[in-house]
């Protein structure tokens, strides 16, 4: 007749427990104290992780924002200086400069989700 037992877990078995206390008393208590505190840790560093993810997803999109106003900006004031140059009669400038903006920003956006999905791909394995 054999017989096996198999603990797993960061307290020790019962009988684990009352062989250290009979050893050392108050050292079952001390091992069952360090466990806790381990697992304290374990849980304030994930948290801490979550947190430090959430913050720079919130900080990206700011930045992204950030980005929309600025060449809404761009656009108008490039657009603006056109029509100007319209109006004093610098119309083939005008009109290239205003092409080239347009076909630059389509071009950065294509780019831009181009990025974004191979992001996505890269996520997703």
């Amino acid at each position: 007749m054999s017989q096996q037992k198999f603990h797993a877990g960061p307290i020790p078995s019962a009988e684990e427990l009352a062989r250290l206390e009979q050893v050392s008393p108050g050292l079952a208590l001390e091992v069952i104290n360090m466990a806790k505190k381990e697992q304290d840790h374990r849980h304030e560093t994930n948290q801490t992780l979550v947190d430090a993810e959430v913050q720079l997803l919130k900080d990206e999109s700011r930045l992204k924002f950030r980005g929309q106003w600025m060449t809404l900006f761009g656009i108008v004031l490039t657009l603006g200086l056109c029509a100007y140059g319209f109006y004093l009669g610098f119309d083939s400038s005008a009109a290239t400069i205003t092409v080239s903006v347009i076909v630059a920003l389509v071009g950065a956006f294509a780019f831009s989700r181009q990025v974004d999905k191979d992001k996505e791909k890269e996520e997703k394995k």
